[in-house]
């Protein structure tokens, strides 16, 4: 029970530490501060749900704000009153298992503790997924921001299916993954398809992480739509985990793209104009034909070297690594031996 705190204990503060060199707040933010210059709409009582343990962030007031760290670990010593009620709290969590729910207010998709802080910290520690709670969901006063746009949508996406795991970044996606599943966001959605979508999205984005998908600037469901857009008969269920991984490496460069802001996207390969007066490129074959060959590249005719990750379960962010540094080495090799062929008389 001790061992247990004080391992939570030095958890909240290397995430204190860790917050801090980031300018970061280093304890839970409260709701009420959150809110406290914003224009608030109704709250409607969403009833008890399991919800993820990720997006509980906060508390809803100030109390106790000081004896968790940001990442919801314990900061008091062992010798407090807290402690003991952790620890107590730990025992049966381990034993028996919690039988109340917490009680949590719903902002913006995230959740913020109402009643039930030091049992989220316990489950926190113990890395469980989800916790029963009784849900308020506290509505924006107005919906003229992207951010609320997408609460809108995401809200309108979870009363025809209950999932708050499934989380965009970009407008329209909640719509375009209903079609994909022959569903639409106002009709409910038959208790079936709400299984699948749940077992198949936390199938990818085991894979998605093991990938190194916590490098990008996309959602774990972003992916996915890119994913399901490129194998789009793929059975995600049926479709081991070693080969999903493999397929998000070979497909990084799409992950990169979505997650960039679309004045900041730039097409990879652009096709060259009818009008165009570069050298055309001599036709080669082989690899010998490759590297002695004299071929003129430009704009219209591209040197292209992909490394093939098919054979390599390398994480996707030291695919996209990798192939920047192959694509460098070949052009110097090229260099150079271009270089040595103009001086070679034969």
């Amino acid at each position: 029970m001790e061992e247990a705190y004080r391992q939570a204990r030095k958890r909240g503060e290397q995430g204190r530490r860790r917050a801090i060199s980031q300018s970061e707040r280093p304890y839970l933010t409260d709701l009420d501060s959150l809110v406290a210059q914003l224009p608030l709409g109704q709250r409607e009582s969403v009833g008890l749900r399991d919800i993820p343990l990720e997006m509980v962030v906060g508390t809803v007031t100030k109390g106790r704000q000081s004896a968790l760290s940001c990442n919801f670990m314990p900061l008091l010593p062992f010798s407090t009153e807290f402690a003991r009620k952790w620890s107590n709290l730990y025992d049966i969590q381990v034993t028996e298992g919690y039988r109340d729910p917490i009680i949590v207010t719903e902002f913006m998709h995230r959740f913020y503790v109402q009643e039930g802080n030091k049992r989220v910290s316990v489950l926190k520690f113990l890395d469980a997924p989800t916790v029963s709670a009784k849900v308020t969901r506290l509505n924006p006063g107005t919906w003229d921001s992207v951010e609320s746009r997408l609460y809108g949508e995401f809200c309108a996406f979870w009363r025809v299916c209950p999932l708050y795991e499934i989380e965009f970044s970009r407008e329209g996606s909640y719509e375009t993954l209903a079609k994909m599943l022959g569903q639409n966001l106002v009709e409910k959605w038959p208790q079936k398809k709400v299984d699948y979508l749940r077992h198949t999205f936390l199938l990818f984005k085991r894979a998605y992480l093991r990938a190194g998908g916590d490098h990008l600037d996309i959602t774990p469901a972003d992916a996915m739509l890119v994913y399901l857009n490129v194998y789009n008969q793929d059975r995600l269920l049926d479709t081991p985990t070693d080969i999903v991984v493999n397929r998000l490496c070979m497909i990084w460069r799409e992950l990169v793209i979505a997650g960039k802001n679309d004045e900041d996207k730039v097409n990879l390969v652009e096709a060259p104009s009818v009008d165009e007066e570069e050298t055309p490129a001599k036709s080669t074959s082989g690899v010998l034909n490759f590297f002695m060959g004299k071929t003129v590249y430009s704009a219209a005719n591209p040197l292209r070297i992909e490394l093939d990750q098919t054979h390599y379960p390398i994480r996707g962010w030291q695919a996209a690594w990798l192939n920047s540094q192959t694509m460098r080495r070949e052009l110097k090799r090229h260099e150079a031996i271009e270089s040595s062929t103009a001086r070679t008389p034969w």
